[in-house]
């Protein structure tokens, strides 16, 4: 399991980012992040691939997911259970590149994400928002 922002784990944290300009305000050891949703979408995945920035993308349905995997983000950040159970079967039957990533905010979260065979966990200090 991926642990991102946990204290005892040496991990690379997600930036939020709005624009290509904000990438350049990252650590190189980052992952930078966006919403599938951004009006920008196609111009930063773009902008990500052709630089070999690592990348993630928050999506909240299975089509955001389908294509922001299609467009080769390495992770897929997710806020609601129900939607990472379903979104990690996906993800295992059509064999994902993208790492499904689930929000948690305690240490006893660990094991019920783990039981549901989820990717990884990313605490709230595992992202630093933009500005």
């Amino acid at each position: 399991m991926i642990i991102i922002g946990h204290k005892e784990v040496e991990f690379s944290p997600f930036f939020w980012i709005d624009k290509e300009e904000d990438i350049k305000k990252t650590p190189p050891n980052s992952v930078v992040i966006f919403k599938k949703e951004d009006s920008n979408y196609v111009e930063l995945v773009k902008h990500c691939k052709q630089n070999n920035i690592i990348y993630a993308n928050e999506v909240k349905n299975i089509k955001d997911a389908l294509i922001a995997s299609a467009n080769g983000a390495s992770f897929l950040l997710v806020s609601e259970n129900k939607f990472a159970k379903k979104l990690q079967k996906i993800a295992n039957d059509y064999l994902f590149n993208a790492k499904i990533v689930s929000r948690i905010t305690n240490d006893k979260e660990l094991e019920f994400f783990a039981k549901l065979g989820i990717d990884g966990v990313i605490f709230p200090e595992g992202e630093i928002k933009n500005g």
